[in-house]
């Protein structure tokens, strides 16, 4: 079925509404849990006021697209960051909730730390040590989303890069490249020029190709027939003449 994916990384945070491997709509938000945290949390301190300002900043960004996700709809919630997990793990351990993030285990948690009045001072067993700085600031984040987005429950996934890559290599395998669909949806969501993109690929790619003698070369005509078809005005290629370190 639809499901919403969340991720609350350090310095923004992605949503992603999809059915089976593809996505419908994706959004990336500029506030994560560090800068979130330097912007309402910087000395440590929690307040309920600080929190309230912190969470009145968090709906506020996601103003613009709450009600496109709404519209859309899901049958299941689910995030895959370390915030969002560190969540689940104190609410469970502290028993908010006996099955994911809820809106009553999120108030409790905030109502906790609150509590506690300090990154310093937080005693939750189930939360890492280096987490705790930037812990509030994710909080804030998790809870304006749950508003906005009217989520009754959100469970963890562990879905990470090397998922990401088993099912890369499980699509060429059976002949359906993710890069493929990627480069598509790239373009798409750009609103590329496909025939100047067409153009620029005839007449720069074949120019590379008699390079592509290495594999870090073929490697390099690959990017380029990439970069072809979702550049803009295609004025720069990869060179793949030149280390891969080095290239434009």
């Amino acid at each position: 079925g639809v499901s919403t994916e969340l991720i609350i990384g350090e310095g923004s945070t992605e949503l992603i509404i999809g059915e089976g491997l593809d996505a419908i709509r994706l959004e990336s938000l500029y506030m994560g849990c560090v800068n979130m945290t330097q912007r309402f949390f910087d000395d440590g301190t929690i307040s309920k006021a600080n929190m309230k300002r912190a969470i009145l900043a968090a709906r506020l960004e996601l103003q613009a697209s709450k009600h496109s996700f709404r519209r859309l709809g899901w049958s299941m919630a689910a995030g895959s960051s370390g915030t969002i997990r560190a969540v689940r793990d104190v609410v469970l351990d502290a028993g908010w909730s006996d099955n994911g993030i809820t809106p009553e285990s999120l108030k409790r948690l905030r109502s906790a730390l609150v509590e506690f009045g300090h990154a310093n001072r937080i005693e939750l067993p189930a939360l890492n040590e280096d987490r705790k700085p930037v812990f509030a600031g994710g909080v804030a984040i998790l809870s304006a989303v749950f508003h906005a987005l009217k989520i009754e429950r959100m469970r963890h996934s562990s879905g990470a890069l090397r998922e990401g890559l088993l099912y890369d290599l499980l699509g060429r395998i059976q002949q359906q490249d993710i890069r493929e669909s990627t480069i598509q949806s790239l373009a798409q969501r750009y609103h590329v020029d496909q025939d100047q993109a067409q153009r620029v690929r005839v007449v720069q790619v074949p120019r590379l190709e008699g390079h592509a003698i290495t594999t870090d070369r073929v490697v390099g005509v690959e990017a380029a027939v990439a970069v072809a078809r979702v550049h803009r005005n295609a004025r720069r290629v990869v060179r793949v003449d030149a280390p891969v370190g080095e290239r434009d």
